[in-house]
């Protein structure tokens, strides 16, 4: 099968690791990808991850800016390499991949949605590209039953909605150790450290995780709180606010900022307690991470959380946007750590059971085969 992929960019984000993940682990003899990235990356990594695992890489020319002439680009490349399958990986482009796919006959024509449809970077888009993006492609994947719940509700059909679950890669702990890089004289049998992760933006409630934090530090002198993201260009000004929140709570020495960092897989495994408060996700991957790392999980009850964390015995779900309830559960983990041990490890037992990146790319692959025969 040779099948193109669009995606908008190839930065180190959380759908750009998820293509790489199942490509890296798809059988390249009976499988011809192509990766086609719609727009520039900052940061090249996967692009550049892509290409070393022998898959074609190619960037949209900069001067494709408009959506009629993105159109005729695709057209003329579907016409070209003649695949059998066009995938959009992001929702933005899945009217591209419908409708340029129909346009030049290719034989199935597949869209992706990877978040809510809450999320503002859908609602924002105009009506009429939210319905292409909806109804413009045969089927559309999604990654958490709840977002099959809400395009249901937005009278997609069933039969059109696949749920691929993400997958997560295997690591071990690192030769750095977290603790080392925050440069801490104790020793970490003395540093309890709470960590969250995510792109520095409102959604992901990391104001919450600090103020959480503010309280139970008070309590346990040996706490400590890493956030690790980075900064968005179109929200800087919370940025800021969180750099405030930290020095109005005395909270200098206790909570580190550390930025964009590539080896967050391999960090977990010197956290505690991982937390992800977000006010909506589809199925994420830093939970999946932390789940590998056998760290017991704080998380909202929001999107394809639930599938992953089951309350109380692989981690304990709260209310978005309340830190009261973030407090009570990580006072409750902090001062039962046989019951914190217990859920990191069946955590771990879930995730290699049910996520790891070989079963859910050849489950992509039978997908893809019985899609075509249909």
């Amino acid at each position: 099968m040779k099948i193109i992929y669009l995606i908008g960019e190839l930065s180190m984000g959380g759908s750009e690791r998820q293509l790489y993940l199942l490509l890296s682990h798809m059988d390249l003899i009976r499988i011809e990808p192509i990766v086609v990235a719609l727009n520039p990356s900052l940061n090249k990594g996967y692009q550049k991850a892509l290409v070393e695992a022998g898959i074609q890489v190619v960037q949209l020319p900069e001067n494709k800016k408009h959506v009629f002439q993105r159109l005729i680009y695709f057209a003329n490349l579907f016409r070209k390499e003649k695949p059998d399958i066009v995938h959009s990986w992001s929702v933005h482009d899945n009217p591209y991949a419908g409708i340029a796919g129909l346009l030049t006959r290719v034989p199935l024509r597949l869209g992706s949605l990877r978040s809510s449809v809450n999320h503002k970077h859908f609602k924002n888009l105009p009506l009429i590209f939210q319905k292409l993006a909806l109804h413009s492609c045969q089927y559309i994947f999604v990654n958490a039953e709840s977002t099959k719940q809400e395009l249901i509700q937005l009278n997609c059909l069933d039969s059109r909605i696949i749920v691929l679950q993400n997958c997560v890669f295997i690591v071990g702990a690192p030769e750095t150790e977290l603790i080392e890089i925050l440069k801490f004289p104790q020793s970490p049998r003395e540093i309890n450290i709470v960590g969250t992760v995510g792109n520095l933006r409102r959604n992901k409630n990391i104001h919450v995780f600090i103020e959480g934090l503010a309280n139970v530090i008070r309590e346990y002198d040996s706490l400590v709180g890493v956030i690790i993201g980075q900064p968005i260009p179109d929200d800087l000004e919370y940025f800021e606010v969180l750099q405030q929140l930290i020095a109005d709570n005395g909270l200098q020495e206790n909570i580190f900022l550390l930025g964009f960092r590539e080896d967050v897989p391999e960090l977990m495994h010197g956290m505690d307690i991982f937390c992800l408060l977000s006010n909506n996700e589809g199925t994420p991957n830093a939970i999946l991470e932390a789940m590998v790392a056998a760290k017991p999980v704080i998380a909202t009850r929001t999107g394809g959380i639930p599938d992953l964390i089951k309350d109380e015995e692989n981690g304990i779900l709260v209310t978005p946007g309340d830190a009261r309830e973030f407090e009570a559960a990580l006072r409750k983990l902090l001062s039962d750590t046989r019951l914190a041990g217990q859920m990191g490890q069946n955590g771990q037992h879930r995730v290699q059971e049910y996520y790891n990146c070989h079963n859910i790319s050849s489950q992509l692959i039978r997908l893809y085969q019985s899609l075509l025969q249909q």
